[in-house]
């Protein structure tokens, strides 16, 4: 991703994650539980579409036997965004 230009990296950031969600759906049916750490997750929510997509991802893991945990040190950064598109 780091070699991406910065228009691309939405783009590059949703294809990995749709990726990720067809390993989880695959572990899914072979019964196994899938566990994935997400660090520095805000950063995801820096793009509109980005941060829908990953939300949207959040949820549909945890419905295939999945456990998400997100890590951050800039918990400032999502409150700040959750605010901004709460006054929409």
């Amino acid at each position: 991703m780091s070699g991406l230009r910065d228009q691309m990296k939405p783009i590059g950031t949703i294809i990995t994650l749709d990726h990720l969600l067809g390993r989880v759906m695959r572990n899914y049916k072979a019964g196994k539980i899938t566990f994935v750490y997400a660090d520095e997750f805000a950063l995801l929510f820096q793009d509109e579409d980005t941060g829908k997509f990953f939300s949207n991802l959040w949820r549909r893991i945890r419905k295939y036997n999945g456990y998400c945990t997100g890590a951050t040190q800039i918990i400032w950064l999502l409150w700040t965004l959750w605010l901004s598109r709460k006054s929409v």
